[in-house]
C-alpha cells in the first residue's frame, strides 16, 4: 500500500492540530495502524517534503519504522524531465509528482492543488496508459486507503 502526499496537505495529515485535519485524519491512521507506506523520490519532491525540520523528523521516523518507500532520485528527475516536455506550454507545476506516480505505480495522490487535478489524472502523461491516479481529498475518500493495495511501491528502493 503506498500514498504520494503532497506538500500543501503534509501538514494537514501528520499534525493533529492543524486547521483542516479532520479531512486527512483516515490517512494518518492508517499510518498509525502501520498500514500505509509514504512513497518518496525525485530531488524537486524530497526537496519540498523535507523543507523543515519537524517535516524530516517525522520522515524518519516512519522510514525507520518501515513506512517509506524510496524511488531512485535519478529515474524519478529523468521522467520528470520527460512530463516537463510532455506539458510544456501549460500552467503544469507538478511534472515532479507525475513522474513519482508513474515511476513507482502509485494509484493514490493526497493533495488539494486542484489547478493540478487535470494533469495528474490525465493518463497520456504515464507511460501505462491504464494508471489510474486517484486523489485523496476529504475524509470521505477514506476507501481509497484500501484501493492502494494495487501501488506496486514495494518494489522501489
Amino acid at each position: 500500500m503506498g500514498i504520494v502526499i503532497d506538500t500543501n496537505v503534509f501538514h494537514k495529515v501528520f499534525d493533529d492540530r492543524s486547521e483542516g485535519h479532520a479531512d486527512f485524519v483516515d490517512i494518518k491512521k492508517w499510518f498509525d495502524d502501520r498500514q500505509g507506506v509514504m512513497i518518496l523520490g525525485g530531488s524537486k519532491y524530497k526537496k519540498e517534503i523535507t523543507h523543515t525540520h519537524k517535516n524530516l523528523i517525522l520522515i524518519k521516523f516512519l522510514r525507520d519504522a518501515g513506512m517509506v518507500i524510496t524511488f531512485d532520485d535519478g529515474l524519478v528527475d529523468q521522467r520528470e524531465k520527460e512530463v516537463v516536455d510532455l506539458t510544456k506550454g501549460t500552467d503544469c507545476d507538478d511534472q515532479h509528482i507525475i513522474a513519482l506516480l508513474d515511476i513507482s505505480k502509485c494509484t493514490i495522490l493526497c493533495s488539494e492543488d486542484i489547478r493540478s487535478y487535470p494533469f495528474i489524472k490525465n493518463k497520456k502523461l504515464y507511460k501505462t496508459p491504464k494508471h489510474n491516479v486517484r486523489i485523496y481529498r476529504y475524509s470521505k475518500h477514506k476507501n481509497m486507503l484500501i484501493r492502494a493495495r494495487n501501488c506496486q511501491a514495494r518494489l522501489g528502493k
